[in-house]
Parts: C-alpha cells; sequence; structure tokens
C-alpha cells in the first residue's frame, strides 16, 4: 500500500492557499486535491489497493484555536461505472481503515470529514443510476451511527423535498446524488475558550454551487447541445456542495439549520438562496468551519 506524507504551500491567483499536493505523484492523471486557507499539518495520500482507475484518498490534517482538538479531511473520488460497485466497497472500506487504525487516538480531540464523488447516490443508496435499469444494488458501506451525510442532516431526511441532486438528469441517466459531505465530531472535544457556554460543533447550513449557466460563445453552446452524451453547461457536470459548520449550542444552530430548510426552493435546478452566514448571527459565539466539494468530473 503506497502511502507518504507532505505539505506544499504554494501561491495560487494571487492568494495563499495551502494545497494537498501538485506533483504527478501526488495528483496523478485523474486525482483529487484539497486547498486550504487553513495551515495545514499534514497530509496523507493513500492509494487504494483495489481500483482499476487510480483512485485514492487524500485526507488533510488541520487544527484550530489552541490546537487542543484535530480536524482531518478526507477527499474521495470512488470508483465509477455500475460495474465497479464492488471496487467502491472496498476502497471505503480502506477509508474507514485508515481513519480509525492510523490516524484514531482515543487520547486526542478528533473530528473527521468526508467528502467528494462517492459515484452512488445517497439520496437513493439502492437504486442503480442507469434509467433502464430497475435492478437494485447494496448501499455502501457508511455506519449511520458513526457518520452524519450534511444534506440528511440539513433537511431531516425529507428527500421527497429535497432531495439534493448533485448530477442533473441526462439521456442515460436519472438525476442523483454522488456528492456528499460526510461528517463526524467527537461530542466530547470543546475549546478550552467555550467549554463554560456548552458548545460543540455542528452543522449549520449546507447549499449546492455551481448551478448557474456559464456565459458560453454560441458555439460553446452548440457544441454542449450537440454532444449526444452529457450536456453541460455549468462550471462541471456536477454541481458542488458547500457547508459551513459552526461552535454554537444546539438552539443556534437547529434555528439556523431550520431558517436554510425554508429557503431552498423544491424544484431541482432553480436557484436558490445563501443560506444565513455564520457572522451575522450575533448571538452565537459561532466559530465558522466552511467545506467545499467541488469536482470536475
Amino acid at each position: 500500500m503506497m502511502k507518504h506524507e507532505i505539505q506544499i504551500n504554494i501561491q495560487i491567483s494571487m492568494q495563499k492557499w495551502n494545497v494537498s499536493g501538485i506533483t504527478y505523484n501526488d495528483l496523478g492523471a485523474y486525482g483529487n486535491v484539497i486547498f486550504s486557507r487553513i495551515p495545514l499539518t499534514k497530509v496523507h495520500h493513500l492509494a487504494f489497493e483495489k481500483t482499476k482507475m487510480g483512485r485514492k484518498l487524500v485526507c488533510a490534517e488541520f487544527t484550530l484555536g489552541d490546537s487542543s482538538e484535530s480536524f482531518y479531511v478526507g477527499n474521495v473520488h470512488l470508483e465509477s461505472l455500475n460495474p465497479n460497485l464492488k471496487y467502491r466497497i472496498e476502497q471505503l472500506k480502506e477509508v474507514w481503515s485508515f481513519f480509525n487504525d492510523t490516524i484514531r487516538d482515543e487520547k486526542k480531540r478528533q473530528h473527521f470529514f468526508l467528502m467528494g464523488d462517492f459515484n452512488q447516490c445517497g439520496t437513493h443508496p439502492y437504486l442503480k443510476t442507469s434509467k433502464s435499469s430497475t435492478k437494485t444494488i447494496d448501499p455502501l458501506p457508511i455506519d449511520k451511527k458513526l457518520w452524519s451525510d450534511s444534506w440528511l442532516v440539513a433537511y431531516q431526511n425529507d428527500l421527497n423535498t429535497n432531495p439534493g441532486y448533485t448530477m442533473p438528469e441526462s439521456n442515460f441517466f436519472n438525476a442523483w446524488r454522488p456528492d456528499r459531505i460526510l461528517y463526524q465530531f467527537d461530542t466530547k472535544a470543546q475549546l478550552h475558550m467555550d467549554a463554560a457556554n456548552n458548545l460543540e460543533w455542528k452543522l449549520q447550513s449546507i447549499e449546492r454551487i455551481g448551478m448557474e449557466e456559464m456565459p458560453l460563445t454560441e458555439e460553446e453552446i452548440q457544441a454542449q447541445l450537440s454532444n449526444s452524451d452529457m450536456k453541460v453547461l455549468t462550471p462541471s457536470d456536477h454541481y458542488g456542495v458547500f457547508t459551513t459548520f459552526v461552535l454554537g449550542n444546539e438552539d443556534m444552530v437547529s434555528q439556523d439549520i431550520s431558517q436554510n430548510k425554508k429557503s431552498q426552493k423544491t424544484s431541482f435546478g432553480e436557484e436558490e438562496k445563501k443560506p444565513q452566514d455564520a457572522s451575522q448571527n450575533k448571538e452565537s459565539h459561532a466559530v465558522p468551519f466552511e467545506a467545499e466539494e467541488k469536482k470536475q468530473e
């Protein structure tokens, strides 16, 4: 099993970003990367043993406040196509093993995130994506007692009204939600300065981004519309998922999520209203942490 750890700071578009890797060994021909405004303490690259497509896990570590709590953000692009379900299952097992056996330390305060393109619908986990298929498939091995799906939490499992599809319907596939942000907070862990206020890390809001069409030329538009497989006029064939997590009390966070739920339009593909920003909540004492998962194919 190939593993290596790096930390690289580079300048991109005149803004400083901490990046999980920039070399071919880090990215490969078809890989994934993490950009962070927060300095990274360590980056792990785990090449999956079970893959035909060179898929891997990239995991970045960072700390906040007095560094008493550690955050681990994993980014994956699991094996694609329906026949490769067995590879996706094995790849997730490798992720769980990495988190539990390599990273987890019961003596530390640790919070975990896993985000990316799971290539299996989180809204209808038992169904294949092909329109011509009525067969069911096994769901991915995600322990719901340990891991929370941000979209399901925000909309209280109301997927009939808010399915959260991140890929629109095409000629061959129904609309589906392969892109997810999962999280697992250590509920016993609190920053020292906020322990007296009984504050915990919680999901504040979630939305889809990159749903608007790009300003293309007429020639570019016609080229996309003539594509028989997929007509893409948005920045990517996938929509992005943007979440905000805050250190706050239960009442504050519940109110924010409720407001976020009301603000969403129920028809897939319509423009959504922006959720309330943590900095505008004067009574929250919130420390915002934002996670964005955006994939190009």
